[in-house]
């Protein structure tokens, strides 16, 4: 079995039976499935062709990872000749995307607690060498657990922080979703640090406003351009009534030159703990206007 998709009632490796799909990406499609060994759901990533590669390599990233708000890998193996599957926990909960589409824009303090919980995860990333390279809303799960509020997915693009390795796509392929990327991203730069810092920013945008840094555009060259000059709508335009110190945060982030940025998730989280702070104090559970 090595077809390009999966159906209901599939097994996968004599053991995963397929329930559902879940979502089709870039990289592989996602399914709902269960561990008929040990009677648990799971989600099951496959992929075939070119995106098996990137599967194997999520599962060696994710081995190495040892956090609370990262998912872990369960299996992986091979499908057929060419194809590829990684096995990872079934986590009930709804991306950042979603949730904010049922919701609304976050409260100034809902989101500042929401980056603070994603920069730990990603600052555990940066500690073990490793760049995310594709921080966006539909890869961050949003839990009901105080202790576990976020679950960082999808390390199918990550990549090594030194050295940098060589990129598994150098054809021209836009590895991640445009208007969520960094410029330098875009333009073929080795990803660092800062191209997560960079994500994170988006998120907290994305969660503040309901709409990315840049929003898409109907030609993927006029949104390459936006994304590379930087054409970022200023917070406090979207939201009047933003505090600024939490906006200002957000744009340096969101800065079109990596040095411009914080140096990394941990120098950004330590200033976004300070504005935390400072609305608890001052605001509580205030909601900016929207």
């Amino acid at each position: 079995m090595s077809s390009a998709e999966l159906v209901v009632g599939d097994f996968v490796a004599d053991r995963y039976r397929i329930v559902r799909p879940l979502a089709h990406g870039g990289m592989a499609r996602v399914y709902f499935a269960e561990d008929v060994r040990l009677e648990r759901p799971v989600v099951v990533k496959y992929g075939v062709g070119l995106e098996a590669p990137y599967l194997r390599r999520e599962a060696r990233v994710l081995a190495n990872l040892d956090d609370v708000l990262i998912p872990p890998v369960f299996d992986v193996g091979d499908v057929g000749a060419e194809g590829a599957f990684l096995v990872m926990p079934w986590i009930p909960a709804d991306n950042l995307r979603d949730v904010i589409a049922t919701t609304g824009p976050w409260s100034a303090l809902d989101a500042a607690e929401l980056g603070l919980a994603l920069a730990r995860a990603v600052a555990h990333v940066h500690a073990r060498g490793i760049v995310h390279c594709d921080l966006k809303p539909s890869n961050v799960l949003v839990r009901d657990d105080p202790a576990r509020r976020i679950a960082l997915v999808d390390f199918g693009v990550a990549d090594n922080v030194e050295p940098p390795i060589t990129r598994l796509a150098r054809t021209g392929k836009i590895l991640g979703t445009p208007c969520f990327l960094p410029p330098e991203n875009l333009r073929g730069g080795v990803p660092t640090k800062r191209t997560d810092v960079y994500g994170l920013g988006a998120c907290l945008y994305y969660a503040l406003s309901g709409v990315p840094p840049v929003e898409p555009r109907e030609q993927l060259a006029e949104l390459l351009v936006a994304v590379m000059e930087g054409r970022v709508v200023p917070l406090r335009a979207r939201r009047p009534g933003m505090p600024a110190e939490l906006a200002d945060l957000v744009h340096r982030a969101l800065s079109p030159d990596p040095e411009a940025r914080f140096a990394d998730a941990i120098e950004l989280a330590e200033a976004l703990r300070k504005v935390h702070h400072r609305l608890r104090l001052t605001h509580g559970s205030v909601v900016a206007s929207r």
